[in-house]
């Protein structure tokens, strides 16, 4: 919880210092537009993962963005306490990760809107560039950072493809089958999750492969949750 408040102090004072901009938030660096001009730094290919990949333990990655200048050194509130699972290279220096529909998530092709369009076929959700675009939902229900399931950590931001009852990223679970969340006025809250299918053990398979048993199964409720915190139509 603690964790979260910081990162969530840290992306309110960008904001206050752009003009209420909010930070960028474009994945892995395969979208267009310049590598460090999101929340942190994720070149093309250096997604996390279970294996050797050099961000796994890249502090540097953490620091360099758009936030950077906030943050420091003390990069260890990009980690939740209770993910203590490595990986082949050693443990792994990031578990949250940011709603796809907070800031701006570059473009990719035939996508106009971003990311999340692409991601939904459909332009017909909010997507939040400043502070003041946050009316609905409320700032007070609005989810900005996330603690992911370490099978799905990848790239920065979450995916919340609306109007389905699946996960296309997974949250985690750590505490009991619960999960940490920030949100855009600055409070943090642990959300205890309703659905087993939301509630996975840690395989080391990345989570939306086909070797993974529990991806595409639906969880009404859980998703209703994170979908009504997550965006709006237009």
């Amino acid at each position: 919880m603690n964790n979260q408040k910081q990162m969530q102090v840290f992306w309110t004072l960008y904001a206050d210092d752009n003009r209420g901009k909010l930070t960028a938030n474009r994945g892995d660096g395969t979208d267009a537009g310049p590598l460090l001009s999101q929340w942190m730094y994720c070149p093309s290919g250096t997604d996390l993962d279970w294996w050797n990949s050099g961000s796994n333990t890249n502090t540097l990655y953490l620091i360099s963005g758009q936030l950077g200048g906030y943050i420091g050194r003390s990069t260890g509130i990009f980690k939740c306490p209770a993910d203590k699972v490595p990986a082949a290279n050693g443990r792994r220096v990031r578990s949250i990760a940011m709603n796809g529909y907070m800031g701006d998530v570059g473009h990719t092709p035939g996508a106009p809107d971003g990311i999340m369009a692409a991601v939904n076929g459909t332009t017909i959700w909010r997507r939040y560039l400043k502070l003041t675009d946050i009316t609905l939902p409320s700032p007070a229900m609005a989810w900005v950072f996330v603690d992911q399931h370490p099978d799905s950590i990848n790239d920065p931001f979450f995916s919340v493809h609306m109007g389905i009852t699946t996960w296309d990223d997974l949250p985690a679970s750590y505490h009991n089958g619960a999960c940490g969340f920030s949100f855009a006025d600055g409070h943090a809250e642990i959300k205890k999750w309703l659905d087993p299918n939301t509630i996975q053990p840690i395989r080391k398979i990345a989570w939306g492969s086909t070797a993974n048993p529990s991806a595409g199964k639906p969880a009404p409720n859980d998703r209703a949750w994170i979908n009504e915190r997550s965006t709006a139509l237009r």
